[in-house]
């Protein structure tokens, strides 16, 4: 969750510093065409930031799914060894009382 948190604190802040670099570059654009390249070059970037998110989410839920498998079977793990500690005091409680 940590980790989720300093990338989402990442991306915020490239993200606005593209932003002030596109209005600042904007600015300086002297034609259509130097516009447009300034445009396609965020875009791009934004891309790169957007798919460097989605990774990070992709592997966050990766982890915590894999998280989760584990602590089922854990618990499957520990139930069945309740039943068998249960029976083994039935059991020698049984053993005890003859």
């Amino acid at each position: 969750m940590k980790h989720f948190v300093k990338s989402a604190l990442i991306a915020v802040a490239l993200t606005l510093s593209t932003g002030a670099a596109f209005s600042a570059n904007a600015q300086q654009a002297q034609s259509l065409d130097q516009l447009l390249e300034l445009v396609k070059q965020n875009r791009a970037a934004s891309q790169k930031i957007n798919a460097e998110r989605e990774a990070e989410f992709t592997r966050a839920t990766a982890n915590q799914q894999a998280l989760l498998q584990r602590a089922k079977k854990q618990l499957t793990d520990e139930q069945a060894r309740g039943r068998r500690l249960q029976t083994q005091f039935a059991e020698n409680e049984i053993s005890l009382s003859n």
